[in-house]
């Protein structure tokens, strides 16, 4: 431990010498339930408490990160810890560990080189509106054919650059035949990103990162000549053909202009921001897909081809300001995927989420409501395709959430009663009838 400590302190040490700024920032996230009540279509009602998230993990999380900075030149290191079902009875637990470096230099002042993850280049063209930390309880199983973050992501409107840092859930990009593929991505650590700003208004991005096979095999071991040290190279055209770039422009007072192409997805997508509506902001995108086949799959020793195309994409996001009242929502849809072999087709029907949320500022608090809905159309096939009995006929969700938020310096509490509605679901069975009252500590510094 006294080499430890006497190790960091040299390292402070030496970083304060080198660069001219050094900062330190963390943050910590933990949820409480108190009481949950589960009230089933047959059966009696479940009354339930939970010292965690109730959508499984990560429940609990904690990070920091390291920052030294001049003028041309600048590192980060985060830790990230987040804690899955350790509370389960009986049961599995988990403990996901991540972490971020990233190295950037500045050649020119229009001119910037990141090796690894550097979060405010990352998320500088992402969509620019969210929804409340509540949404995954108002909205159980919301987007399962869309972007991460549950009932909700700003990356449904245009995506950051290497969307994923958790990964994704498998390593396949099918879950169901095709309700994942649009979400699929696996975590990338290693990133070489460079960023142009040729002209005032002008912001140009591009990403390369190694080769991602949606297959889940191996990477780098057809190279055998230093051993394992070739186990980070890639094929180059697989390489720069997975590339991610974008091109942003401010055209002052009206907007802001993207598009990019996301070679891991093999997508195209737009967005425009709308700043010029005073109070009232709006940021629309569009996603446009590409087919990922054919690719070929092993079934039972017989070879097969088979195609995949994502779900086209809209979403809508505004906010909306007046005094002490504020506004926030949006409107996703996905459709029109499909999933094709020798047996048929399988295409998706429309996915449409809708959330709105209303807020009040108070002297003492923060007041908001939560209100989300989601409709998903069942899929239809051709030749000998089968449905999957999860998706076997239209579904609706709903819920609303009540809560109130007030800061305690850099700490945030936010208390509240949501509740789920009992429809009936894609599967054909009824929804529960839920009531959650939700706590959530967040500190930050």
């Amino acid at each position: 431990m006294r080499k430890l400590i006497a190790l960091t302190t040299v390292g402070v040490i030496a970083v304060t010498a080198v660069f001219a700024q050094v900062g330190v920032s963390g943050y910590g996230t933990s949820y409480f339930i108190p009481y949950r009540a589960t009230v089933p279509e047959e059966g009696d009602t479940k009354n339930t408490a939970a010292v965690q998230a109730p959508w499984g993990e990560p429940n609990m999380s904690a990070g920091v990160s390291f920052n030294g900075w001049s003028e041309f030149a600048g590192f980060s290191v985060g830790f990230d810890i987040a804690y899955g079902m350790l509370n389960a009875a009986g049961g599995s637990s988990s403990v996901k560990a991540g972490y971020t470096i990233n190295g950037w230099l500045r050649p020119h002042e229009r001119l910037k080189f990141n090796i690894g993850n550097n979060y405010e280049d990352i998320q500088k063209l992402m969509g620019k509106v969210g929804s409340s930390n509540f949404s995954y309880y108002v909205l159980d199983t919301a987007k399962p054919r869309m972007q991460e973050g549950g009932a909700d992501s700003a990356n449904n409107i245009f995506t950051q650059f290497n969307p994923a840092p958790w990964g994704a859930d498998g390593n396949k990009p099918t879950d169901g035949l095709i309700n994942n593929i649009n979400l699929y991505s696996p975590a990338v650590t290693a990133a070489f990103m460079t960023v142009w700003q040729p002209i005032d208004g002008m912001w140009i991005g591009a990403m390369v990162t190694p080769e991602i096979d949606l297959n889940g095999e191996v990477l780098g071991n057809e190279l055998h000549t230093y051993s394992d040290q070739d186990g980070d190279f890639h094929n180059a055209f697989e390489v720069y053909k997975n590339a991610q770039v974008a091109i942003s422009y401010n055209f002052p007072g009206i907007g802001l202009a993207r598009v990019q192409y996301i070679g891991y997805r093999n997508i195209v997508e737009a967005a425009f921001q709308v700043l010029a509506l005073g109070d009232l902001m709006m940021d629309i995108g569009v996603k446009i897909p590409f087919t990922t086949g054919p690719l070929r799959a092993s079934y039972e020793l017989e070879e097969r081809d088979f195609a995949i195309w994502r779900d086209y994409q809209v979403a809508v996001g505004a906010t909306y300001r007046y005094y002490e009242f504020g506004f926030s929502g949006h409107i996703d849809a996905a459709f029109g995927g499909y999933y094709r072999n020798v047996e048929g087709t399988y295409t998706n029907g429309l996915d449409m989420v809708v959330y709105l949320t209303p807020t009040y500022e108070f002297p003492f608090a923060k007041m908001g409501l939560d209100l989300g809905f989601e409709y998903m159309q069942k899929p239809t096939v051709t030749g000998d395709m089968v449905v999957p009995a999860s998706v076997s006929q239209d579904g609706m969700q709903a819920g609303v959430g009540l809560w109130l938020e007030r800061k305690f310096g850099n700490g945030t509490l936010r208390g509240g009663l949501v509740s789920r509605f009992p429809l009936e679901w894609t599967d054909g069975t009824k929804l529960p009838f839920e009531l959650f009252v939700p706590l959530r500590i967040e500190v930050g510094f």
